[in-house]
Order: C-alpha cells, then sequence, then structure tokens
C-alpha cells in the first residue's frame, strides 16, 4: 500500500497507531489510480553538507609561505599600503603588519595558491582582510566559524587571535599546541609564546565552513538540512512520497498523537537558509482533493517569534495547489522554518489526510533605501599649508526598484562631485573635498545629506569635520651644552658649533645672542625650513687669569612654540702647566716623552735641543730632565 494519498495504487490495509489504515473508496481515487503508479521512498540517511573547508590545505599554504612573501606578492610592512614584494621571495623584516594578511592567504582562496577554500573578501589590492580583529569578526559573523573556549577544542586551520594594548595579531594554529604566523615570521612555535609578552587571547576560532546557501523554494525531495521529515513517538515510516503530473509530495493521515490530536506526531520542516533578512511572502505547494484535512496547521517561524496558519487543503478533485500562508519578516540563515504537522484537532479516521510539496519564500515589494558608507568623515589640515586628500563617499540602493539620489555639501569649504545619481545593483562614488584657502587654525563642522524622495529611509545625513592645526616653528638644537678648555697664557682652545634646525612647520626665524665679552657666535641669525643651520663658537682667553668662566646662549625665534631657548657654555682657563708637562695638555704621557726622547742628548746651540724639553734648563736634555719627567709621569693638572 502507498498509504494516504490524493493519488494511490493498491487499496489494502496496515496499522498505525495500533488502529486500521481504512480505505480510500472515492471514485476520485479509483479514477486516479488508472493514470499513475507512485513507489514509496525508502528512508535512507541524508548527511548534511560540511561546507568544504580544508584546514589541512591551509597549514599546508602555511608551511610553504611562513617566512616567505604570500602567493599574491604582497607583504604589510606598515598599515598601508601593502608591498608588491614578488610572491616567494623571503619576508623583507622580522617586523610588520602582515599577521592577518598571511592568515587570511593560509584559510582562503587566494588564486595563485588557494589555501584552505573559504571566500574572503578583500579591502586593499592585497589578498584577504588585513585587520585581525576584522578577520576574526568577519569569521564569527559571516557565519564560517566558532568561538571555543579553550585552544585544546581548536583543529588544524583554525585561528587564534591575541590583544595588547588594543592592538591585535592573528596566527594559524597547526594543531597539537603549534602556530605558524608572520611578522615575526613564526612556524611551529607553541601558541603561547605571545603570552609572555603581555598579550591576552581575544579569540580562540575554530571553522566550520561556508554556511548552507540559499535554496528557495525548499522540495519534500530536498537533502538535509533543507528538508526533514520525522515523528514524534516513532519512525517516519507513514510519511508517503508521491510523483503525479510532474510534482513530487509527500503524504501523511491526520490524527497527531495518540491521546490527543491536537499534539503533532508526523512533522515535515522546511528551512531555506535565507541568503538576505527581509520581508518575504510564503507560498505551500501541495496537492488537495476530497480527503485532505480542511485543517491543516503550518508554523512559520520567522524573525519576530512563531505563528500558525490553518489550511484547507480539501477539493472537489486532484489539484495542485498555490496557497499564500502571509507575509513576515525573516532572518538570515538557518532560524527560518516552516513546519507542517498531522495535529490538526482531528482523530484519526485512517481517511482523512495531508499533503505537501514545497514551500516558497517571494520577496516582498520593497521601495528603494538609502545605503552610504561611510558613516562620517574627518579631514586634517595644517594652516596655510595644502588642502588634505579627497575622500569617497559611497552610495546605494540597499532596496529594490531605482533609487534616484541627491547630495548637498552645506558648508563653503566642502565640495562634491557628482551630486546627484541614479542606482539600482551598483554602487555610486562621490568625491568629498575640503579646501582650507584663507582658514585659521581651528575645528570646522559641516554635514552631508543624501536625499531620495521615494526612498524609506529619506533623508540620510553625514557628518564631516575638518581640523586645520597652527603653523608652529619649533626650535630645535645641539648640543645642549659646550665645555671649553686652555691653559692660562695658552692660545685659544679650538672652535666648536651649535646646530640649530626647525623641527615644527613653516619657517623658523632664529637669533642667538650671549652674555660674555669672551665668547663669539657666527652668524647671529637665519632662517629654517627644517634643514640644518651651524653657528660656530669662539673663545678668547687672552687677559684671562686661571679659574672657571660661565656664559648663556639664547636661542629666541618670534613664533615659535617653545622661544626661547638657552645653551649653557663653561671655559676652565687651568694655572701655567708645569715645565714637566711639555706639550701642556694637561697631561703628562707618552706624548710628553716623545718630545723629551726627540731631544735627548741636545745641548744649547745643537741641531736638535728642544728648550721645551729641557725641564730643569741647565742648558742640555739629559738623564736629569729624563728622571723629573718620569717623577710626574701620569699626572693630570
Amino acid at each position: 500500500m502507498s498509504g494516504f494519498g490524493c493519488i494511490r495504487t493498491t487499496v489494502g490495509r496496515a496499522v498505525r497507531h495500533g488502529k486500521p489504515l481504512g480505505s480510500l473508496l472515492t471514485a476520485f481515487v479509483l479514477l486516479a489510480s488508472l493514470l499513475l503508479t507512485t513507489l514509496p521512498l525508502a528512508p535512507e540517511p541524508v548527511q548534511a553538507a560540511t561546507g568544504g573547508y580544508d584546514g589541512q590545505a591551509a597549514c599546508g599554504y602555511a608551511q610553504e609561505y611562513w617566512d616567505k612573501v604570500c602567493s599574491d606578492g604582497y607583504f604589510f610592512e606598515a598599515s598601508y599600503p601593502p608591498s608588491d614584494l614578488g610572491a616567494g621571495n623571503p619576508v623583507p623584516t622580522e617586523c610588520g603588519l602582515d599577521c592577518a594578511h598571511f592568515v587570511s592567504c593560509c584559510i582562503g582562496s587566494e588564486p595563485h595558491a588557494p589555501g584552505g577554500g573559504l571566500n574572503i573578501p578583500s579591502r586593499t589590492e592585497a589578498y584577504g582582510e588585513p585587520g585581525a580583529k576584522r578577520l576574526a569578526d568577519w569569521l564569527i559573523e559571516s557565519g564560517y566559524a566558532e568561538e571555543k573556549a579553550t585552544v585544546g577544542d581548536l583543529a588544524m586551520g583554525d585561528v587564534i587571535v591575541y590583544e595588547r594594548d588594543g592592538g591585535y595579531h592573528a596566527v594559524l594554529y597547526l594543531g597539537g599546541g603549534k602556530i605558524a604566523a608572520h611578522s615575526v615570521s613564526y612556524w611551529q612555535v607553541n601558541w603561547d609564546i605571545y603570552l609572555s609578552t603581555g598579550f591576552t587571547v581575544y579569540a580562540r576560532i575554530h571553522i566550520n565552513g561556508p554556511p548552507q546557501t540559499e535554496r528557495n523554494p525548499v522540495s519534500v525531495t530536498d537533502p538535509l538540512p533543507y528538508f526533514g521529515k520525522g515523528s514524534n513517538t516513532g519512525p517516519a515510516d507513514y510519511w508517503y512520497a508521491h510523483t503525479y503530473e510532474g510534482h513530487d509530495y509527500i503524504s501523511t493521515y491526520v490524527g497527531g498523537q495518540i491521546d490527543d490530536p491536537t499534539k503533532p506526531d508526523y512533522w515535515a520542516e522546511f528551512r531555506p537558509y535565507l541568503s538576505e533578512a527581509g520581508d518575504y511572502e510564503v507560498y505551500a505547494y501541495y496537492y488537495g482533493c476530497p480527503d485532505t484535512s480542511e485543517h491543516v496547521p503550518f508554523t512559520i517561524h520567522h524573525a519576530g517569534g512563531s505563528e500558525v496558519v490553518t489550511v484547507n487543503q480539501k477539493t472537489a478533485s486532484a489539484t495542485w495547489k498555490q496557497t499564500y500562508l502571509g507575509t513576515w519578516t525573516f532572518a538570515a540563515g538557518a532560524d527560518t522554518r516552516i513546519v507542517v504537522t498531522d495535529a490538526t484537532g482531528e482523530p484519526y479516521d485512517g481517511i482523512t489526510g495531508l499533503t505537501i510539496g514545497s514551500v516558497e519564500f517571494v520577496g516582498a515589494p520593497r521601495d528603494p533605501t538609502i545605503a552610504y558608507s561611510p558613516t562620517s568623515f574627518s579631514f586634517s589640515a595644517i594652516e596655510g599649508g595644502s588642502n588634505p586628500p579627497d575622500q569617497t563617499l559611497s552610495i546605494w540602493n540597499s532596496g529594490e526598484g531605482t533609487l534616484t539620489w541627491y547630495a548637498y555639501e552645506g558648508s563653503s569649504w566642502l565640495t562634491l562631485s557628482p551630486t546627484s545619481g541614479t542606482c539600482t545593483t551598483e554602487t555610486d562614488n562621490v568625491i568629498v573635498s575640503v579646501d582650507i584657502s584663507g582658514r585659521s587654525a581651528g575645528v570646522y563642522n559641516a554635514t552631508i545629506t543624501i536625499d531620495a524622495p521615494v526612498a524609506t529611509n529619506t533623508p540620510q545625513t553625514v557628518p564631516v569635520t575638518l581640523t586645520i592645526e597652527p603653523l608652529i616653528q619649533t626650535i630645535a638644537y645641539s648640543p645642549t651644552s659646550f665645555s671649553f678648555s686652555a691653559f692660562e697664557g695658552d692660545p685659544n682652545p679650538p672652535d666648536k658649533t651649535l646646530s640649530i634646525w626647525n623641527s615644527g612647520q613653516g619657517t623658523l626665524a632664529w637669533n642667538v645672542s650671549d652674555d660674555v665679552d669672551w665668547l663669539t657666535l657666527s652668524p647671529t641669525s637665519g632662517t629654517s625650513t627644517g634643514e640644518t643651520d651651524s653657528v660656530t663658537l669662539s673663545v678668547d682667553i687672552s687677559g684671562k687669569s686661571a679659574g672657571i668662566y660661565n656664559a648663556t646662549i639664547t636661542v629666541t625665534a618670534p613664533g615659535a612654540a617653545n622661544t626661547p631657548q638657552t645653551v649653557a657654555v663653561t671655559l676652565t682657563i687651568n694655572a701655567i702647566s708645569p715645565t714637566w708637562d711639555i706639550d701642556r695638555d694637561g697631561t703628562v704621557d707618552y706624548k710628553d716623552l716623545a718630545i723629551l726622547g726627540a731631544a735627548y742628548g741636545c745641548c744649547d746651540g745643537d741641531p736638535g735641543y728642544n728648550p721645551d724639553a729641557d725641564i730643569n734648563q741647565d742648558g742640555c736634555v739629559d738623564y736629569k730632565d729624563l728622571a723629573i719627567l718620569g717623577a710626574h709621569y701620569g699626572e693630570e693638572y
């Protein structure tokens, strides 16, 4: 027996809930049995899709590129832009910001060398997501992955993201507690290597693979997880499969559970896995006939909860029916489901039943809707400098139909181009430009207004902030102090140099002066836009007795943020050096010994005689002079 159905092939008896299944001896059934032979579908296990992510392939990619530039040829030495260094070349530095880009290539589908197989969107010319936190959040929010409580819960090809002081770092998990990473390049090191440097774990991410794709309509011939059927009290043997006039459907008898016909026993569930949230019209497709129930319950699980709709399936003759169940708001993903059951409230009689073939979700007509990005703009510039770079406002229609939009600047220093457009599914780009000419330092605010007459959310506003920093010069100099020394009566010590430059913006007009008569500065003024100017310091010790002299150099620059600056100068004049300090450098050392050695054995009148080496001034340079020098060797004055 084929069981209940608007179309049957044999007449016989079976038992459900211990009750006989009566014959459907109507003229309609006898006539229909001559038209088509249907066979029940034997129950068979169906596996849900696993998503197709290959963690082993991700680890294989990491093994190939952990110390090389990734297969797309890019490496993030800084935040942006990435450097085009050529695929497979050694990474240029142990320091960089390439961690998330590397992990994206490992787990993704970079065209030159696919990794784990995920389809990761790219925000730059390099493949994948360059931000570690954004990559983690995207994996979770997209449905590709889920967070785990411990690293022990992770598998090959999963991802760990760390956090320290607001910065994030992503690595690929290789299994066995080991990871691979870029910047610094690591392969097969322990996952907790970062914890000793102040990092904590932000997320442990297990990748399941891509979420289910949308299937709409959902038919009784679709596999799990899109369609499923069963019984709350036993096997689903009394769901019977049929094909008639090209329509596939299933049937069962009504009656609910044995003790209560309002409690569902046999059920069928349809899950479309909608790719986009929104309002949908829901339609049920089934065969109606004289023996189908007038009270078939459909439970619609939507974004706002659930609702039961009762459908009258009874018709005078076999008819393939489309019935509108209603319009609801549905979320994207797996939460949307329609369940039909045998709990009609009618007792089982072996005759009355229900059928179902498919369920369809039709997007309800929607008006155009303004969508835009980003939600705000911020520009910055230096007073009197060049205009900041242009930025882009993207506008598109997230509803249906045609969006005709207009954009208004709201300020004289702000320019938009173009200021109007139309879009259906494409994105329009508006160049946002700022003109700072004639504007003094300060913060300026404006609002971009996006108007679309028939859009559901018109108007939309986008705040714009322009910050003009004051033009500030800053005195920079080196060194911060000077020290001169000489012996009384000796020549002046060598000159020294003071370097002055502008470490701020604009032009620094500087002047230098001192407060003593023994110090001379040259030049005493100059200008710098960033280059270094040199000032020569000269000291005159003539007429100065032994002692310590102090002076101050003052550096001024009108308009500089840190004017004035001072530089300390110290001059030390030592007493006349003793005769055994032959070269008068303040130290009795090998240089004095060399001078004495060169004149040794010479007396006054001899060609090699040096009166400075004749320490005792007896007219000859001999052992007595050598003995005096030796007695004072190593002394400093």
